[in-house]
């Protein structure tokens, strides 16, 4: 979804917006080529978090409808519980890992 925002929030707050959501991007996919992706999730969840808050600004501020907010919002919602599984399998896997085998 591409956003037309007004000149005065476009260079300050849509950058950021911009930024933010780049380097979501960039978490996934280190993530991904991870081998222990705890941290990396938990630095994504934040960002996630971080994008929260733009998002409430850029509503506030009416740089974006209630229309594009709702819509960007529910994105953000499919995202926050596939991240969350993610770091629960990842745990699970780390404690796999450094289980000891038991002697017979």
């Amino acid at each position: 979804m591409k956003l037309a925002l007004p000149k005065t929030i476009k260079n300050d707050l849509g950058a950021e917006v911009f930024h933010s959501s780049v380097r979501c991007l960039k978490l996934v996919i280190v993530a991904n080529g991870s081998e222990i992706k705890g941290k990396v999730l938990r630095e994504l969840a934040l960002e996630v978090e971080v994008q929260w808050v733009y998002l409430r600004l850029l509503h506030d501020l009416k740089a974006i409808s209630t229309g594009q907010f709702e819509e960007l919002c529910k994105r953000l919602v499919e995202i926050s519980p596939q991240i969350t599984a993610w770091m629960a399998w990842d745990k699970k896997q780390q404690k796999a890992a450094t289980a000891v085998p038991k002697k017979t």
